[in-house]
């Protein structure tokens, strides 16, 4: 990502509410996707929730993981000696701080998204990273979700979210 960064703005903010718009679209994609589909309706029903383990995810100090952003204390540890290191953040909080830090391309920003639905949806309450879903059942969401998704973000040629919210003119080249 460049120094100019979400909607051409530079800073963490811009880059959140990107983030935000992105996992709205996604969340409205995924509804029309599967509104016909029983199997997925509390994926459609939990929008509340989600944003609050999203909001823990960014904020929320779990045991023996560092939070993103806030104020905690760690005991028992001297920063100086023995610096933050990649395990000390669960796999969804490296996502976010490589996205945070400029390290994901621009495109990959709907996968990032539908990656914290998905892992909202069927990993977080799991010990093991093994979905619930069978790796079949697994394989065809994702073609089906990526297929059907990275059409709708498309206009006129260009990356547009204007299929997802069609009454404003957000726009991105």
């Amino acid at each position: 990502m460049s120094k100019k960064s979400a909607f051409g703005q530079p800073g963490l903010l811009p880059q959140m509410n990107r983030l935000i718009v992105y996992l709205k679209a996604c969340h409205i994609g995924l509804e029309e996707m599967f509104r016909k589909n029983q199997r997925y309706k509390e994926v459609l029903n939990n929008h509340k929730l989600f944003y609050e383990w999203f909001h823990d995810l960014l904020f929320k100090k779990e045991e023996n993981m560092l939070s993103i952003f806030g104020n905690f204390v760690v005991k028992d540890r001297n920063y100086f000696k023995n610096p933050p290191r990649s395990s000390d953040y669960s796999e969804m909080k490296i996502l976010l701080i490589n996205y945070f830090g400029g390290l994901l391309q621009n495109e990959e920003i709907i996968r990032l998204a539908l990656s914290l639905i998905g892992y909202f949806n069927w990993f977080k309450d799991q010990d093991s990273p093994v979905s619930s879903l069978s790796s079949q059942d697994e394989n065809h969401y994702w073609n089906t979700v990526i297929g059907i998704l990275k059409g709708k973000f498309k206009n006129n040629g260009c990356h547009s979210l204007k299929s997802f919210f069609p009454e404003t003119n957000i726009q991105e080249n």
